[in-house]
């Protein structure tokens, strides 16, 4: 009986210490800004479309998008294709979860364990409907600046071993960056030249005589007065 009782006691430490070992650490999200705020720091940071930017290989597309008044935010992954994957994150009171529907057809559902100004990092929780011969998301990390993503993929793989692939992505349609005042174009200063003095009024209107038709036309000649009699009126006293 005292042997038993031994070996299940070290059966007990031996699964503590496996559980220790797989579970994912329970680190307060976005340093105690708590999970909405870190939820909305992602959203801010990446939602609109992106396209794969890496050399060499085709191109992918991927859409983020807010869903339930804000309270989650969707990522479609490999738009158009016939793989087309979804990926939702969310917040569980004060941890940011995120639950991964792959391909294969497993679901594995994921915890932050990162929140940086522009870094979210994921582990596995805990997968649903997996079968021994797939893959699954095993840790995920977002990290962005402005107009270009990385994306960090970990899967653990069927025989214990672990593939990471980096996805190099760019904003389909950039940011418009707000226009400062430096870059703004300075206005003209004002005109210094001194304005053309004012035309009198008689100059105005010599130059509008000389340049009416009439003074142009030729002149007639007068017509000659009679000369005045030098007889004295008769009417006049003498």
């Amino acid at each position: 009986m005292k042997g038993l009782a031994v070996m299940a006691a070290a059966m007990g430490v031996a699964a503590a210490m496996a559980a220790c070992e797989t579970a994912p650490p329970k680190a307060p999200v976005g340093n105690g800004t708590g999970a909405k705020n870190a939820l909305a720091r992602l959203t801010q940071g990446i939602r609109g479309s992106w396209t794969r930017v890496d050399a060499g290989r085709p191109p992918l597309a991927v859409a983020y998008r807010s869903l339930s008044s804000d309270t989650a935010l969707a990522e479609s992954f490999g738009v158009g294709s016939n793989n087309e994957t979804l990926t939702v994150v969310y917040p569980d009171h004060d941890t940011l979860m995120l639950m991964h529907y792959c391909a294969q057809g497993n679901q594995a559902r994921l915890t932050a364990t990162e929140v940086t100004e522009h870094k979210v990092a994921f582990r596995l929780v805990e997968v649903t409907n997996f079968q021994k011969d797939q893959g699954v998301l095993d840790r995920l990390a977002f990290e962005w600046h402005g107009d270009t993503m990385d994306k960090t993929e970990i899967y653990k793989l069927p025989n214990g071993g672990f593939e990471t692939t980096v996805l190099h992505f760019a904003r389909v349609v950039p940011r418009a960056e707000p226009a400062s005042a430096a870059s703004a174009p300075a206005p003209s200063p004002p005109s210094t030249a001194t304005p053309p003095p004012a035309a009198s009024a008689s100059s105005s209107a010599s130059s509008s005589a000389s340049s009416s038709p009439s003074s142009t036309a030729p002149r007639m000649p007068r017509t000659p007065r009679p000369a005045s009699s030098s007889r004295p009126d008769p009417r006049a006293p003498f």
